[in-house]
This record gives structure tokens, C-alpha cells and sequence, in this order.
């Protein structure tokens, strides 16, 4: 894969335009395909605590055959787990079927969930994005547990002080995981893999220099705890606005 390091380091704009656009999702989102196979409604606190009414209980599968698996290890770079795969994509990647499962499942479930607009861009014309798709094995069963979207920036700024920090940054544009497979430690997983395995840098990138994109309540519980270091004074961390 060609590519230039100085094309990666693009610092977005903090104008509103070129800002992640959010649907505002006061209920539950419009029918779907993917939407039509969630069953067992009740009515629960969604996961920034706020009563919506009828919400989802069981959360669909997007599986994964075990043909998939090894078809994709072939040609893609990929890292074992004690339970799964880790699969590495960029824009240019050669596995096709590979890059049609995870682009379709991002914008299908992850921009649904995470309430993102459809057609927000995965991967941006003038910079480069790499993902991250995690597939889990559980009772024979393999299906897509978890997605990481990250951005190479060189500017960020710390979420409690506005403080402007400049240098080498890991963007997380998008991270999910699925709900049944959550406080598993997956998200961290994700994010270990990011920082040590970007193929644009030969170094691994401490936690102290990863920025989250717009976090949710549970991003923001996320990035205190994963960013902080035992030295720090308090749990203050870096964020950054997305194209």
C-alpha cells in the first residue's frame, strides 16, 4: 500500500460544517431490516440513563461463517484473541468481501446506534481512516462483537479545560461493541490494538495521546478511565471534531 505520512496528518476543522453530524434520537430509530430482527420490547433506561420508552432488549448478529474467517486471514492483517479475530482495514484494503461486511455493517448498525446520520463518510476523500472490526467466537457462534474507527490528528484538546494540546494523536471517530459482549473488556482491546498497530507509524502510541470524537456519557466514563495515568492529577482527556 502507497501512501504518504504527511497526507495523514490532516487537522480537521472545528467549524460546525465540517463537524460529525448527529441525529437527535428522542425514541427509537426508524424501521429497518436490521431493526425488524430485534425482539422482547420493555421499557429501560438506554445507555446514557435516560428513559426513551420501548427499548431493545436483544441486540441482532451480524454472523460471521468460519469460511469468512479464514478467507479474510489469507489476505488481510489480522491479530488472534484468546476469543476471536481482529481483522485490520484501510481504504485501499484488497479484501473486498472483507471491506463490503464491515462498511455495510457500520452504516447499517454502528451509525444507527451510535446516532449517526446515514450518510456520514466512512472514509474520507482528502485524509486517510483506518478501521478496526472485531469478530467473537461464543459457543460455536461467530458474529461481529465490536468496531473501531480511528483518525491520525496532530492537534486535540482536553475535554474539561479546553486546553489545546499539539503532536501525535489517535482520533477514535467511531467505537462500538455489542451489547452482549459489553464490560468484557473489548472497547480496550480495540483501542490497544489501534495504538500499537496503525500502519502509518512504527511505534505504539500511549494511552495519554488517544482523543474521542464527540463521546457519549458511557465514551466519556471510557476515555477517563483508559486515558488516565497513574500519575495524573486528574482524569481530564484529549477530544477532537471530526469532517
Amino acid at each position: 500500500m502507497q501512501t504518504r505520512l504527511s497526507q495523514f496528518f490532516q487537522v480537521p476543522q472545528t467549524s460546525t460544517e465540517n463537524r460529525k453530524r448527529k441525529e437527535t434520537v428522542f425514541g427509537l430509530p426508524g424501521p429497518s431490516s436490521s431493526a425488524q430482527k430485534r425482539v422482547k420490547l420493555s421499557r429501560r433506561p438506554n445507555s446514557r440513563g435516560k428513559d426513551v420508552g420501548n427499548v431493545l432488549e436483544e441486540e441482532p448478529m451480524e454472523r460471521v461463517t468460519s469460511a469468512q474467517i479464514e478467507s479474510w486471514k489469507r489476505k488481510a492483517f489480522f491479530t488472534e484473541t484468546s476469543s476471536g479475530t481482529l481483522f485490520r482495514l484501510v481504504p485501499e484494503s484488497a479484501v473486498k468481501t472483507l471491506k463490503q461486511k464491515f462498511e455495510y455493517f457500520v452504516e447499517t448498525v454502528v451509525n444507527d446506534e451510535l446516532g449517526y446520520t446515514k450518510d456520514l463518510p466512512l472514509w474520507p476523500r482528502d485524509g486517510e481512516r483506518v478501521g478496526w472490526m472485531y469478530v467473537h467466537v461464543e459457543k460455536s457462534t461467530a458474529f461481529l462483537a465490536g468496531v473501531l474507527i480511528v483518525d491520525l490528528i496532530n492537534e486535540a484538546r482536553f475535554h474539561d479545560s479546553a486546553k489545546v494540546a499539539t503532536g501525535t494523536f489517535l482520533g477514535i471517530n467511531r467505537i462500538w461493541t455489542h451489547r452482549s459482549v459489553r464490560r468484557r473488556g473489548i472497547a480496550r482491546l480495540l483501542l490497544d490494538e489501534a495504538r500499537r498497530s496503525l500502519p502509518y507509524l512504527h511505534s505504539t502510541i500511549p494511552r495519554q495521546s488517544v482523543a474521542f470524537s464527540e463521546p457519549s456519557v458511557d465514551g466519556t466514563k471510557l476515555a477517563r478511565t483508559y486515558c488516565r495515568s497513574e500519575d495524573a492529577a486528574n482524569d481530564d482527556f484529549l477530544v477532537y471534531d471530526i469532517k
